[in-house]
């Protein structure tokens, strides 16, 4: 595998997991974004020119120098924007708004204005900013867009707490939201919007028109249906976002996300055999959506997820089994068909996570621990890009190494030193991933 490659599968793996989120400090407009064979690029963004549902053009930042970019908007994987170094008091507000809201700081506190109250203030600000200093008090539309964006983010973190009201709040921010898209750009408009105190205020806004975000607050729409426990409507708005992507060449992210979110809502409370059919259809799915893409960026990413889903419906029924529900060799017989299979032998990810799979099933039916200790230990020592899987294979590899020694011991031998090996994998679990529910599960064991 060469460099490029190397630096492709590292990032397309955090994007396919679901790992690219907002950094904790942000000094800078940051852009993710896929080139037609699929490499992935993170720059610095300096200017927009065009952001619509169509095509993004801009400046960017390479190496200190200022270089153009003309893209699809679908080949656009992260765009959050906000400045916290910028003049603009407005784009340093989104920052702000953002470092809070990864903090868990969303609501007020006392006196202090949460990201949920920032972001409120610049949705709906219109100022056009003093005589020479337009620069710093100026809001543009762009950053009341993002506002508006963020704050329906923020109510919907809020509300999945359980506070309903925020999530009605949120959906009526998403009817603003696309009120102002149907304005035209700049057109201010007169509006009546709720208050983050539980009220509501008059207000003017800018209009937008067509814009990328517009897609992106559909699927916010989905997810607030699915926090309020409304399968049907979660459902259904689900299925919008899946057509209109699919029709209109939109990203693969927004494809990927909804097919896999929907599938999530369909399987709840399901019993694990008809939920992993549910997975496997949702990789049936992924898979033919992958077939239609035009650039190596959307067919990687929705083949890969495809292997996710069918990975994620093996689990279910691994702890199932677990639950005593089904045997053992449900699970194992799937792993091993996923491992076996011809992605499997193509996708890394699929491969250990089927390969861990099946060492864990293996060490739960017990009678063969060298098969499950291979599996394992293998798991550990190439799989370093997957910790997700590395961390399971180590909780299960301290399981299986004692069952190998009694092993050997049956054999003749001595397993001995498997027995102490156990309790050496065990704390390297706890050191390597102290947060892993795996580490909590070895800690209470």
């Amino acid at each position: 595998m060469n460099r490029m490659q190397s630096i492709f599968r590292t990032g397309l793996m955090a994007v396919l997991a679901g790992t690219l989120v907002v950094p904790t400090t942000m000094a800078a407009d940051n852009l993710t974004y896929a080139e037609k064979d699929g490499t992935l690029k993170t720059v610095a963004l300096d200017t927009v020119t065009k952001s619509d549902g169509d095509k993004f053009v801009g400046y960017i930042r390479v190496g200190g120098r200022r270089k153009s970019l003309r893209i699809d908007a679908r080949q656009i994987v992260e765009l959050r924007r906000g400045d916290g170094d910028a003049v603009n008091q407005w784009s340093k507000g989104l920052a702000r708004g953002m470092r809070m809201m990864a903090a868990g700081r969303i609501a007020n506190q006392g006196t202090a204005a949460g990201a949920e109250e920032t972001f409120a203030k610049i949705a709906y600000s219109i100022e056009d900013g003093t005589k020479g200093q337009e620069e710093t008090e100026r809001v543009h539309p762009w950053q009341n867009m993002y506002g508006q964006y963020y704050l329906i983010e923020a109510r919907l973190k809020l509300g999945q707490g359980g506070n309903e009201a925020k999530l009605n709040e949120a959906l009526d921010a998403i009817a603003q939201f696309r009120k102002r898209t149907a304005a035209k750009s700049r057109a201010k408009i007169d509006m009546q919007v709720p208050d983050y105190k539980g009220g509501s205020l008059s207000a003017r806004a800018f209009g937008w028109g067509k814009n990328r975000l517009s897609p992106y607050v559909d699927l916010l729409e989905a997810r607030v249906h699915a926090a309020l426990k409304d399968p049907a409507k979660a459902g259904a708005a689900y299925g919008k976002v899946i057509e209109d992507a699919t029709r209109a060449n939109g990203s693969p992210v927004l494809i990927r996300d909804a097919v896999m979110e929907k599938a999530q809502i369909e399987a709840a409370g399901k019993d694990a055999q008809k939920a992993e059919e549910i997975y496997r259809e949702a990789g049936t799915k992924l898979r033919s959506y992958a077939n239609r893409q035009p650039d190596g960026f959307g067919r990687e990413m929705l083949t890969k997820s495809a292997n996710r889903a069918l990975l994620r419906g093996a689990d279910l029924l691994f702890d199932s089994a677990l639950s005593g529900k089904y045997g053992i060799k449900v699970a194992l017989d799937r792993y091993m068909s996923l491992q076996d299979s011809v992605e499997g032998k193509k996708d890394p990810a699929l491969q250990f996570g089927a390969r861990t799979g099946v060492g864990s099933c293996l060490v739960e039916q017990g009678g063969n621990g060298q098969k499950a200790y291979e599996a394992l230990l293998s798991v550990v020592l190439e799989g370093y890009e997957y910790p997700d899987h590395v961390a399971r294979a180590l909780f299960y590899l301290a399981k299986a190494a004692p069952q190998y020694g009694d092993q050997i011991d049956k054999s003749g031998g001595s397993g001995a030193f498997l027995r102490e090996e156990a309790a050496r994998w065990k704390n390297d679990l706890k050191q390597r991933y102290p947060t892993s529910s795996w580490a909590k599960k070895a800690t209470s064991e």
